[in-house]
Parts: structure tokens; sequence; C-alpha cells
């Protein structure tokens, strides 16, 4: 199917008199900046366009499909605040936009989706044009997620995205297999989580933010070291939230209830409202939501449904455009999230249960503020994003199983205290014309600082401090990256981010206490080349690159304490196909990632985490994804990844068996989502149908952790009803019930002594009501 896409051509013929403004023709115009598209336009159909001034430099979307050219050009103009008026039958005049724009009596066909503006690659582009391995989730198009989506509900979309499921604000993300353990311990993430222009996290899991408000989930695959820095070195997680329009007043309210089977009940809502201050000036975009998520573990000291979450956030920005072509956001954001307990249990099977002497909560605070600048300087687009992130993270395990190895005896806690600060503060330029040349280059300064406490806490005896680690990081790099066409359906695309990194660490325990200073300098480049025969159409192989800084690890003796920096190194062949005419598009990639010196976290014979180089990976895989529309309003989507995760070569002390995966990722998992629009007596719908397939895989490269997981699928079914400004929506999550283990950890103190699962969640109910102004 992908070379007969590739190699199919689409024939195209008209005849007849003359076309008018109200003729239908076939229009296919990709997102460009609005000038471009103009001149697209009127190549396509003979119109012409004027204004009495100067045109917005902005992006517009894509227009595709058999259309009238009247509508095509309202489709342009959406959001660029212009409309055109029709001076003559093919000649028109632009003008600004006095009140709100009315509603448009016709779409372009379902079959031709208009093109998605992407940012991950720090300035904004087509998709259809961008020669790079990316899955886009659209959330204002995804009109059957739940009302609250996670980072989990994402993953179940995307090809090659694994995350852990050892609770909320407490998972760590994996793309493509590029994985080093699943516990959680000094070493800097595989995954770069971005929201908007601002770097969310550096060493700490994913804080599992709800997309509430937001636009699309961006993911990127395969190092990201030349645009993104060090510890990019599986891909980017970027988050794209709803900016406050200056133009018109909005809002949105939502309420949900959700129920567990054999489990507790829950619900919560949200809240957004955009106000418009000064009209085409000042805006400020507020929102807030709060929810309870059922727990499903009983206890045998009589605690039922235990592992509650309780999750309430705030995100309020402000969009301040004091001239035509600048712009100055500011956003603040908080979210808590409560765990009243833990969600494993010692046996699998039917009984959601197990034996504890006390509760096991965990907490996960988030809170950030972020300042970007954009404007025009001589011809070019300048950008500064300011950020400051500070997350807390808190939790308490049972580590009664392990006190004879701390000397200690009876029930026995261990708390954990962990605070992470990151500032970011980036700098970059950015140009593209309409002979394909376009650049951006930038610079970044990193300041990552991470306090890491734990302690042993038994009823007879004071608190005992067995892990205390402080890390300071910085990071300065210069980047840039250039695409310049060979030929008129080749291109070329280089970059490279040379840095330095600057590690201060000192650890404090009384046993061992040691302090350590090391200085990394280093270039990741990347360089690719891709085939655009047509907009529908893109071939590439690209190449690149990115570092991950050692560090000091806790809990261990002076002679194993420092970890050594890792790097990956990879190669994609990919390809990114659609036909408008049968609404069919396919994308995907042959990759393959040569990881060396691989950090990884593991557990030590007391049950606490230290960090190793285990030694060389190899990841050799292969995904694709399709989608077809047909009949205008029903879709079928479907993906799958196989892959080979390999440590080819370990390091000194690491001993492996005969089984040599990596841990935590599969090596086969796929994807099947069907879904139908439909009207019932003028209410629009849309019912969808998935299931996911989860292969098997392992918890550790630790022999005696070496456990098995996965290899499970799961079915979900959802609807939607809207009409006007209400809209009812309907879910039902593991509709079978499936009680599989989704991940064999659960307590790092007793797991060497009993197995540990952790179950599903059972099938659950969701139903909401939503209403937009």
């Amino acid at each position: 199917m992908v070379f007969a896409l590739l190699l199919g051509t689409v024939a195209e013929a008209r005849a007849g008199s003359a076309p008018s403004a109200h003729s239908r023709l076939s229009i296919d115009i990709p997102a460009a900046r609005l000038a471009d598209a103009l001149s697209l336009l009127s190549q396509q159909t003979g119109i012409s366009v004027g204004i009495g001034g100067r045109l917005p430099d902005v992006m517009v979307k894509a227009v595709k499909g058999s259309m009238r050219p009247s509508v095509a050009l309202d489709h342009l103009l959406r959001g660029t605040g212009l409309r055109a008026v029709a001076m003559g039958t093919m000649s028109f005049r632009l003008e600004a936009i006095q009140r709100p724009e009315p509603p448009h009596e016709e779409q372009p066909p379902d079959k031709a989706p208009a093109d998605i503006v992407v940012t991950g690659f720090k300035r904004a582009q087509p998709l259809s044009a961008v020669p790079v391995s990316i899955s886009v989730v659209s959330l204002d198009e995804a009109r059957t997620l739940p009302p609250l989506p996670r980072s989990s509900d994402i993953a179940a979309s995307v090809d090659g995205l694994t995350l852990t499921n050892e609770g909320a604000g407490r998972n760590r993300q994996f793309i493509r297999g590029v994985a080093d353990s699943p516990f959680s311990g000094t070493s800097q993430s595989t995954v770069a989580i971005q929201l908007n222009d601002a770097r969310v996290a550096y060493d700490a899991p994913d804080p599992d933010l709800r997309l509430v408000d937001v636009d699309r989930v961006e993911i990127l695959k395969g190092p990201q070291g030349p645009l993104y820095g060090s510890g990019a070195l599986g891909g980017v997680y970027h988050i794209v939230t709803n900016p406050p329009q200056l133009d018109r007043f909005s809002g949105l309210a939502e309420i949900h209830g959700q129920s567990v089977a054999g489990g507790d009940a829950g619900g919560g809502g949200q809240a957004v409202a955009n106000l418009p201050v000064v009209k085409d000036r000042l805006a400020l975009r507020a929102l807030i939501y709060r929810d309870f998520e059922p727990g499903w573990i009983d206890n045998d000291d009589g605690r039922r449904n235990s592992n509650g979450t309780h999750v309430a956030g705030e995100r309020i920005a402000l969009r301040w455009r004091p001239a035509t072509e600048w712009t100055l956001d500011i956003l603040g954001l908080s979210q808590r999230l409560n765990q009243d307990d833990t969600q494993y249990v010692l046996r699998s099977g039917e009984a959601l249960e197990r034996p504890s002497l006390f509760p096991e909560p965990h907490d996960n605070d988030f809170r950030m503020v972020a300042a970007t600048v954009s404007g025009r300087v001589a011809g070019m687009d300048f950008l500064s994003a300011t950020s400051l992130v500070d997350q807390q993270i808190g939790g308490t395990l049972d580590a009664t199983a392990s006190a004879a190895a701390f000397g200690l005896s009876g029930p026995l806690r261990y708390v954990e205290d962990r605070n992470y600060t990151l500032f970011n503060q980036e700098f970059r330029l950015f140009h593209s014309s309409d002979t394909g040349f376009s650049w951006v280059a930038g610079a970044s300064w990193v300041q990552a600082e991470s306090q890491f406490d734990g302690q042993l806490q038994a009823s007879a005896t004071a608190p005992v401090t067995v892990v205390a680690i402080h890390e300071e990081i910085t990071e300065l790099a210069a980047f840039a990256e250039l695409s310049f066409p060979l030929a008129d359906t080749w291109k070329v695309t280089t970059g490279g981010r040379l840095f330095r990194s600057i590690a201060r660490d000192e650890r404090s325990e009384a046993s061992q206490p040691l302090t350590d200073r090391e200085i990394k300098n280093g270039f990741t480049p990347s360089i690719g080349l891709s085939w655009t025969p047509s907009p529908e159409r893109i071939l590439y192989l690209r190449f690149a690159s990115a570092i991950r800084p050692g560090g000091l690890s806790p809990s261990t003796g002076s002679e194993e304490a420092r970890f050594a920096s890792d790097e990956s190194k990879n190669i994609d062949f990919g390809w990114r196909l659609r036909s408008v005419a049968t609404g069919l598009s396919v994308e995907g990639a042959f990759y393959a990632t040569f990881w060396d010196h691989i950090q990884s976290d593991y557990l030590l014979s007391n049950g606490l985490v230290a960090t190793h180089n285990a030694g060389d990976g190899r990841i050799f895989g292969v995904e694709n994804m399709l989608r077809w529309t047909f009949r205008r309003n029903t879709t079928i989507e479907g993906g799958f990844t196989i892959q080979s995760t390999r440590l080819v070569k370990a390091a000194a002390g690491t001993v492996i068996g005969d089984d040599t995966r990596l841990p935590v990722v599969s090596g086969a998992s796929g994807r099947i989502r069907l879904s139908q629009r439909f009207n019932i007596v003028g209410w629009d719908g849309t019912a969808a149908a998935r299931v996911n397939y989860l292969g098997s895989s392992r918890l550790s490269f630790d022999q005696g952790l070496d456990r098995s997981m996965g290899n499970y699928a799961t079915a979900d079914v959802s609807a939607q009803l809207s009409k006007g400004s209400w809209s009812f929506h309907g879910e039902i999550s593991n509709l079978f019930n499936v009680r599989a283990d989704s991940f064999a950890f659960g307590n790092p103190f007793s797991i060497r002594r009993t197995p540990q699962f952790t179950p599903l969640k059972p099938r659950s109910f969701m139903i909401g009501i939503q209403r937009k102004w």
C-alpha cells in the first residue's frame, strides 16, 4: 500500500466554461504563510486578491478538496483577522474584521483533512513536509478522549510511546524502546517533556499533567539532541496549549462522573474562560479542573478501594499584542496529584487485594511560570522563552521487609522527599522562504537542581537518613538547523548543538559523604535527506544523536558512585503519504538506534535505588500507521510497532542471562480504532471502538528481578453527542475487564522476597456533560 500510494498519480480534468468564484474546483494548498497560500490559491483558481496595506505574516492551515474558490479563501483567512469582500466575479479585497467571523456554510470534505502545523522543531512547519518521525494527537479533533486526558491516553493513541504504571505522577515515559529502567533514580529522563516552549522536567518523572484546553500533543521520535539538548535520547513529548484569543469571548464548563467495577465511584469537572480585555490587543485565558479517580485495590486491614487519586489544577495565560508583529505570552500553571495508596498486589488473578501494615501514599505537586516574547526582527522571526518549574514529590513505602539490612527491626516506613527546580532561557531566530530554504538558530541556558532525601522511620527509634543527594546541572548551548533544496523535490536538513554541561553533585549520607564535579563538552549533530514528489508524499532518511550527561549515584560506595554519560545515535528511513482522493494516509519508519554506555537505575539488595552504566544497547524496529476515512463519516485507524531491543554488551559488574532485552518496553504492540460520525434528529454524534495490544516485556536487567509483564489486549468504547453548545460524552474502558499484569513492580523493599503485580484498572464507566459559549 505504501508504494502504491507513492507511485500512483491523481488525474484531474477540467472542461467546459471558464471557472468562476462559484465553481467547484479541486484545491490543494499546504499549510504556509498567508502570502504564499494566497499566491497558490490564485494560481489554482484564477482569482485575484488585493489588500490596502501589508499582509500579516502568519501561518495558515492547509485547505484541500473540491470547493468554491470563495470558500477556500474564507478558510485560509480564518484566524488572520481578515475577511474577503467580493469586488467582482473573480476578484476580492481583504479587510480587517470588525466583528466576530460568521459561521461558514461549507466545510472541506472529511476525506481531505487540513494539514497540521507543528511547532516541535522550534518553528512552525506543516506536518506533511517535516522529514522526521512525529506523531500528532489533535485534542480539538479527538472527540472521544475522556474529559481530562492524561499521558496514558496519548500513549494508547501513538505507536512507540510507552509508560510504566507505578502510579499517578511517578511514571516514566519511553519512546521507541529507549528504556533504561523502571525505577526512578537520579539519572536524567530519556524523554524531554515540553509545554509550549518550556521544558517541564529534567530528571523528574512524568508529572502527568492533565491535558485540559490543549490543542495537540506532538511526539517527536528518535534522538532530538540537536534542538532539545541533553536527555532527549528517545524523543520529545510536546504539549501545545490553546492560547488566549484576542478577538472573542469563549468559555467551557464540564462535569463528569465515573465508577470502577468492584471499586469506588468518583468524578470531577473543568471550566475554561477566554476574555478579551482590550480587543485585538490583550486577552486572558483561565481554567480550573478537579477530579477524583476512584480506587480499586483493597487491603487486609479493612481499607477498601484504597488507591484513589485526587487531582487539582489551574492554569492562567495572558496574551498581549502591543504591536502588529509582536506578542507577549505569560503562563502560570499549578497541579497537585495525591494518590492515597499504591496500586500493586502480591498475586495475579481476580483478587485485587494485598496485606499491608499501613498506607503508602504519594503526591506530586507541580508549578510552572513561563514568558514568551515573539516578533519580527530584520525580516526574521524572533522568540525568547523563559520558564521556571518547581516540582515536589513525596511518598511513603513499607520498608519492613528490608529492616534487617539496615540493622533495624519492627514495622519500618521509608519516607522520601524529592524537590526539582528547573530554569530554562532560550533565544532563537528562524526564517523560511517560498524557495524551500529555512533555518533556525538559537542559544539556551538550562539550570536544573535536584534534592533527593530518604529516611527510615521506625516507631521506637529516631529517623535514619539513608539517601541524601544534591545535584546542580548547568547547561549552556548553541544550536542551529538548516533546510535547503537540492532540486525541485529533494531537500537536505542538517543541524547540530554545541553544549557545555557542568554537574555539581553532593552526597551527604553519614556513611559515605562525597562531592563531585564534572564538565562535559559535546556536539550532537543531525542530517537528513527528504524527497517530496508532491505535497501529499514525503520519503526521508535521517541521522540524529543525543547525549545524556553522567552523574553521582546515591546509596553506593565511592568506587561505584559515578556513572558516565551515555549517547544514542539513530537512523530513520521514514514515509508520510496521503491521498486526498481516497481519504487514505500512511506513515511510518524503519529505525536503528545505537545506544552506548546505557545509564540504568537499579535496586540494591536493601531496596534503595542506585545508578550505573549497564552496557551498550541496539534497537531495530519498524512502525507504521494507517488512517482511512471513507463514506465521509467512517474512519478506521491502526498502527503497530515491532522492534528488537537488546543489550549487546554488558558493562563490568552487570550480569545478564539468556534474555538480553531492554527493560519495560515490549517487542510488539498494535492498535486499531473504528469511529463513525452520525446525525440523530439534529444531534451530531461520534461513536468509536478501540483495541490495543501490548506484547510481553521484562522488568529489569537484574536476573533476580527479571519478571515478565504485558502480553494483553484491551478494548474501549466511547460515544459523544453534541448539538449547538451542548455535548454529552460516555466511555467504557477495559470493556472485557482484563486482569493482566501491566507492571511487575510496586514496592522496592519487598520485591525480592515476593512477586508483585500491578493489575490493569478494571472495567470503568464514565459519563459527562459539557456546555460551550
